[in-house]
């Protein structure tokens, strides 16, 4: 037996070796088990609590979508205010806000998107209006009401603006929310199926750490007296009629600016954009541009091509399988059919006629990476589009038979061509070219002009026409093809007579405002002796023809039960944000703190005389430039159940974080929120080293339906 051990002690070994190794492995085997099973591994300690390996995975794939989804329209760090740095990093913040009662379900996520863009659009028009005021026409021009009504009040601009980035915000918000619910929703996190709710339950969280940031950063320990009476403050509400003057009816009594005043108005805001500054006044003009374009148009080659009347006869015997009647019967379908075809081939034909003249005035000159560089003479020796509306003429009639008037060549060079104006231009302002994803309008293509420092997207410059590739097309099917000659960037009107007719009005407009300053306790007194009914008819005039109707001005509108409490005015269910002035919300809330909440209601013919007039105010507006009266109807308290359902909810706003005492050479605690803050804070220590789950960049972004949606500026997530 001993003789057979030596012999063999080599093997002997191997496997005894062998015996240890699976008996050291079958512990580890039973660890790892199935991914349900490793979503319970501990992998760490906040503080007391062990972490769990599902736990970090969840915090890592809700960070990863919200960075991935929200980059191009609201990043992360800007939405909360705070940079995150990682997964972990994500778990402690959504950690801190659930303790402190901050964290609400899915719907409160769902409730956030329309709060939050409403809360971020005013910022972000401001921006838009001083960062890069032709993105802000342009934007404005895509909505016909929404021009419409700056067209007829340039100061409208800022409201205007902010109420369509608001909508378009929200559509951005809501389809990156579907987007969100959509990616996260069945996805295998640990062996566990996620919720189809749970990015709003992600968005819950992410509203609930920027409530827990604004808490530390805006808030103070607040006693049971002191939020009582914000509570109060901010909901109790009064109820008024109101009533507002434009100085726009008074602009026919003012007379006209001498040459000296107005010189001197056009002074004070020739540097100033238009709907920015304090009365919105401005007369920085817009970029301006020179052009042509040639319209290669469809309906005109559909009226000059007619199929052969044999090739017509031809297709309907050789294709009796389609056409099966007699061929006066089948006629008019076969003849559609062909010019429908012979169309479609002169077009097509047209567009490389086109682009071909343009290649070979090209090909001499030597590149500028994406673009050309172009001679000193460039101006005098380019190709024209005249010529190439001849060689299309020429060649169709050669190769299709096509007898085509020659396509009509329009020239803007005379005065500079506004954005404005770009999207008045009859035809090709609503021609658009497919770019990637998305159909681009004409305005929106010239964006991408070199000279403006646009992206390389077109490889669009001054002097070289456009397209070399695809042909903007008309909604008619017209094709269209044009040449900038110059360009006049945004800057201050050189003289008065540049911008006369508009600052005249203005200068008229602006003392109008002033005269209802002044009238102000004219126009209080008359109110408060007949009524808002009456003053508002008051500025009833008549029509100056009786017949057309026009020339006259309607009675101005008496908003009626109109909610207003220390913030905010609500007419019909909409918050006006130009009413919403200091002065004015203050003069009514004296009021009605005046009034005895358990007081009926003040209405109809009692809402005026001696024994009410202290219920009157009278304000100027200033962004409006109005003069607005109003009518304090009742006050409407917070009612004691609202009171105790918002004490049920507590005042956890004010966190421990405020307790915290940094330790030993950490002389500041300025931010609390960083990850090595976080860490320390909460005893934050990973045991092991752990690899969570990915979720894969999508390779598509969804986009709001008009366009991209402006981005937040840098300052919203505070």
């Amino acid at each position: 037996m001993l003789k057979i051990l030596r012999k063999n002690k080599q093997w002997l070994f191997v496997g005894f070796m062998g015996l240890l190794a699976v008996a050291w492995l079958v512990p580890t085997l039973g660890q790892n088990g199935s991914p349900a099973d490793q979503a319970k591994e501990t992998v760490g300690m906040i503080g007391e609590t062990k972490l769990k390996l599902g736990e970090l995975n969840l915090a890592e794939q809700e960070f990863e979508v919200l960075k991935q989804l929200y980059k191009d329209l609201i990043p992360l760090d800007t939405l909360l205010g705070i940079k995150v740095e990682n997964g972990a990093h994500w778990l402690l913040l959504t950690r801190e806000a659930q303790q402190a009662g901050l964290i609400g379900g899915p719907t409160d996520g769902e409730d956030w998107v329309p709060v939050l863009a409403h809360s971020i659009a005013p910022d972000a028009a401001k921006q838009m209006l001083n960062q890069n005021y032709m993105r802000a026409i342009e934007f404005i021009q895509r909505d016909p009401k929404a021009l419409e009504l700056v067209q007829k009040n340039p100061q409208a601009i800022y409201p205007v603006l902010t109420n369509l980035i608001e909508s378009s915000l929200l559509t951005g918000l809501q389809q990156l929310r579907a987007q969100g619910n959509s990616r996260l929703a069945g996805v295998e996190s640990m062996g566990a199926k996620m919720a189809p709710d749970v990015f709003d339950q992600t968005m819950a969280k992410v509203r609930g750490v920027r409530r827990l940031t604004n808490a530390f950063f805006g808030a103070a320990r607040t006693s049971d007296k002191r939020l009582a009476s914000l509570v109060t403050d901010r909901l109790d509400l009064g109820i008024v009629n109101l009533v507002q003057i434009p100085a726009d009816r008074l602009k026919k009594e003012i007379a006209d600016p001498t040459p000296e005043q107005l010189k001197e108005h056009f002074e004070k805001y020739k540097a100033v954009r238009p709907g920015t500054g304090e009365f919105g006044f401005g007369y920085v003009q817009p970029d301006g541009l020179k052009l042509e374009y040639l319209k290669l148009d469809r309906t005109a080659i559909e009226s000059a091509i007619k199929p052969d009347e044999v090739e017509v006869n031809k297709r309907w015997r050789t294709n009796r399988a389609v056409y099966k009647g007699e061929f006066s019967e089948e006629r008019p379908k076969i003849e559609a059919s062909m010019k429908a075809d012979l169309v479609k081939a002169a077009m097509s034909e047209a567009v490389r006629i086109a682009r071909g003249e343009i290649s070979r005035a090209m090909k001499k000159l030597p590149d500028d990476g994406a673009y050309k560089q172009l001679p000193a003479d460039w101006d005098t020796t380019r190709i024209k589009l005249q010529d190439i509306a001849k060689a299309i003429q020429t060649t169709l009639k050669q190769t299709q038979g096509a007898d085509i008037a020659e396509p009509l060549v329009t020239l803007k060079t005379g005065s500079w061509v506004t954005p404005k104006e770009v999207n008045e231009l009859e035809g090709i302002a609503r021609a658009s070219v497919q770019m990637g994803p998305k159909r681009e309008t004409f305005i929106e293509v010239l964006s991408h002009l070199r000279e403006l420092g646009a992206r390389n997207d077109y490889a669009l410059q001054i002097g070289v026409p456009y397209p070399n590739d695809k042909a903007l097309e008309g909604e008619d099917g017209s094709l269209y093809f044009f040449v900038v000659t110059a360009l006049k960037k945004s800057a201050p009107a050189e003289s008065v007579d540049e911008v006369k007719t508009q600052a005249t009005d203005d200068y008229k407009l602006l003392a109008a405002f002033e005269k209802l300053k002044l009238d102000r306790q004219v126009y209080l007194d008359k109110a408060a002796a007949e009524g808002l009914d009456a003053l508002a008819l008051s500025f009833e005039r008549p029509p100056l023809d009786a017949k057309t109707g026009e020339g006259g001005e309607k009675a101005l509108e008496v908003q009626k039960l109109v909610q207003m409490n220390q913030s905010r005015v609500v007419i019909e269910g909409r918050e006006d944000r130009a009413l919403a002035d200091k002065l004015f919300l203050d003069q009514v809330r004296a009021i009605v703190k005046s009034i005895d909440p358990k007081a009926e209601p003040i209405l109809g013919d009692a809402a005026k005389g001696d024994a009410v007039k202290n219920r009157f105010v009278a304000t100027h507006i200033t962004p409006n430039k109005s003069l607005v009266l109003a009518f304090v109807v009742a006050n409407r308290p917070i009612t004691a159940e609202q009171m105790r359902a918002i004490g049920q909810g507590g005042d956890e706003r004010v966190l421990v974080l405020q307790e915290f005492k940094p330790e030993d050479g950490q002389t500041s605690l300025a931010d609390p929120f960083t990850f090595a803050t976080m860490k320390q804070r909460m005893r934050y220590k990973l045991t092991k080293e752990v690899e969570t789950v990915k979720i894969p960049e999508p390779s598509a972004t969804t986009t709001p339906e008009n366009g991209t949606a402006p981005t937040a500026p840098a300052n919203s997530g505070k």
